[in-house]
């Protein structure tokens, strides 16, 4: 009994981490193509969501999308996120002296998943949203998280193989990839240039936590300025000055958590 609970379970998760926003409707007939999941199978699992609300039928087809119940839970994880709370004012404040937009996201898997948006005052902008899930080697964030990760976990999670890109210039090979992050270790951030979408520029920074391991990167996103040799240098900096800011507003939270961790593994600690 308890194999089978968990694998409707696991089938139950399936099911609704297949609509994205690339896919943000589905039958029950696609889902069952998606699944490779008897009909009946997948037609009860829908049904029960619906009925909790984590699913519900679009007006006027036999399509699903996600429910509010869903939507509900995606709020409480943001409104309980120590990051974004750590975070909020200073990457407005970001957003507002440069006047492009700023983003925040977190890993997961080989890809980033954005936790905050903070939209830029300048007249042509492009605009990921919260929850967009994007292959990490294409975003200046997600590249931030890989800078300050050791290469044998980076070996790990990415291997040796072609990486997926989403425009002409997206890095699509391990080697190009490890040669930017060598060239711009020392600088503490890193650009992405053209490589998520074309024309369109991105500096990121990573959020450390007191062990110096990476906990989310954090980018500026904007359009090239011809004009100015020195912008995406300036804009470097200004990323890394607010993740920096950041670290040191998180540091005491993360410093207790990792001397607690430290504390219960030492022998000595109960006789200190």
């Amino acid at each position: 009994m308890a194999v089978d609970t968990l694998k409707t379970t696991e089938r139950t998760l399936r099911v609704l981490r297949s609509f994205s926003r690339a896919r943000p409707e589905l039958t029950v007939a696609e889902l069952t193509s998606i699944l490779e999941l008897p009909r009946s199978v997948v037609t009860r699992i829908v049904a029960t969501l619906e009925q909790a609300q984590f699913l519900e039928r679009s007006i006027g087809s036999f399509k699903y999308r996600i429910g509010i119940a869903a939507c509900e839970l995606g709020a409480t994880y943001l409104a309980g996120n120590r990051l974004t709370n750590f975070s909020h004012e200073i990457l407005r404040d970001l957003a507002e002296r440069t006047g492009h937009t700023v983003y925040m996201g977190v890993l997961q898997g080989q890809d980033v998943v954005i936790v905050s948006t903070f939209e830029g005052r300048a007249p042509v902008r492009f605009i990921w949203a919260v929850g967009d899930r994007l292959p990490i080697s294409t975003t200046a964030f997600g590249k931030a998280i890989l800078l300050q990760t050791p290469p044998e976990q980076i070996d790990l999670l990415l291997g040796n193989s072609t990486l997926p890109g989403l425009a002409p210039n997206s890095i699509n090979t391990r080697s190009l990839l490890n040669k930017q992050l060598e060239e711009y270790r020392v600088k503490g951030w890193i650009p992405a240039l053209e490589e998520s979408l074309p024309g369109v520029y991105a500096v990121g920074a990573a959020l450390l936590d007191a062990a110096g391991k990476p906990l989310a990167g954090i980018s500026v996103s904007f359009l090239r300025d011809t004009t100015d040799s020195n912008q995406i240098e300036k804009l470097g900096n200004a990323v890394l000055d607010a993740a920096q800011a950041i670290n040191r507003r998180i540091a005491p939270h993360y410093a207790y958590q990792v001397q607690r961790k430290v504390q219960s593994l030492s022998p000595s600690y109960a006789f200190g």
